[in-house]
């Protein structure tokens, strides 16, 4: 970790030893003892407004190079951010739907194409970061899996939406946010199946309930497919005082991660309806039940548990 006060930030009991990832000799006294490297050290977005570039650079380049030069199996966090470039931006402000499954076309053009590049250093340093673990593979054989996470932190909202936090939790899981409960279970399956990758990089995001690239049309008629579909979806919505999207303007491509490690999420935007109509069900009953002066209904699982316990 590049902060000094990293030790403060993490619970004691599960820190044995703070370093920077960009100091090679104190990671490779550190690594003595390991089997496997989960690589999620970075500077990210938040980052942006304080950190020089070449900090960005030292950790999430020459730190990344210095793990693999480890020489230890490795699951590699990368990010979903690298892929909004400038053109898919261009393209959702079009009211287009970027339909985004990690192939090259999506986000890498020539050295000089900016349109079809990263838009920021943060995406920039983590696409440089994912190339330096295709090469160990493809060079040196080493086990490397590479994960590209979509939104998963509580404060990751950056869309300036007048929603609630919640609400745009739950539009996101429609193939744009992933619970974080499933994303540590997916790297936990890559570890354990990281012989299949082959330098495959794999998304992480709740599931489109649909098929891939269905249906066909513009942001606003995706929105109204995806509330045509689940007709019930905004009373449910309703009754917590959300909205459903008007526009779905990005979509990412979960399959790889399927195919490659068996990966299942649990926490779905189909998940989180159901959640609601049993909460729905159990109010209802209980009504009655108390009602008839019996009143030992028990809740079940409820959305807060969902949007508060996963993310």
């Amino acid at each position: 970790d590049k902060n000094s006060n990293a030790k403060n930030n993490v619970s004691v009991c599960t820190v044995d030893h703070c370093v920077d990832v960009a100091d090679y000799k104190r990671l490779l006294d550190v690594a003595s003892s390991c089997s496997a490297v989960f690589h999620t050290a970075a500077l990210h977005a938040p980052y942006a407004s304080t950190h020089h570039v070449s900090e960005f650079y030292s950790t999430n380049v020459v730190g990344t190079d210095n793990i693999l030069q480890l020489g230890l199996p490795t699951v590699f966090t990368s990010t979903t951010s690298l892929t909004v470039t400038p053109g898919v931006k261009s393209r959702i402000a079009n009211g287009e739907i970027a339909w985004l499954d990690g192939s090259p076309s999506d986000f890498i053009g020539a050295p000089t194409d900016a349109v079809n590049l990263p838009r920021n250093k943060y995406g920039r340093t983590k696409l440089l970061a994912e190339k330096l673990c295709a090469r160990a593979f493809e060079e040196k054989g080493l086990d490397c899996a590479v994960l590209r996470a979509s939104r998963f932190f509580p404060e990751d909202i950056m869309d300036g939406s007048s929603l609630s936090v919640p609400n745009i939790k739950a539009n996101e899981l429609l193939g744009r946010r992933v619970s974080l409960v499933d994303l540590l279970d997916a790297h936990v399956h890559a570890l354990i199946n990281i012989k299949a990758f082959h330098g495959v990089i794999s998304t992480l995001v709740a599931p489109w309930p649909w098929s891939w690239r269905h249906p066909e049309g513009n942001a606003k008629a995706i929105a109204a497919f995806v509330a045509k579909e689940r007709s019930d979806a905004a009373v449910l919505y309703a009754k917590h005082g959300w909205k459903m999207p008007e526009m779905i303007s990005c979509v990412r491509d979960f399959r790889n991660a399927v195919e490659l490690f068996n990966w299942k999420p649990r926490f779905t935007w189909d998940s989180l309806l159901e959640v609601l109509r049993q909460e729905q069900s159990t109010n209802d009953r209980f009504d009655k039940d108390h009602e008839d002066n019996h009143s030992n209904t028990k809740f079940p699982l409820t959305y807060k548990n969902i949007l508060e316990g996963a993310y």
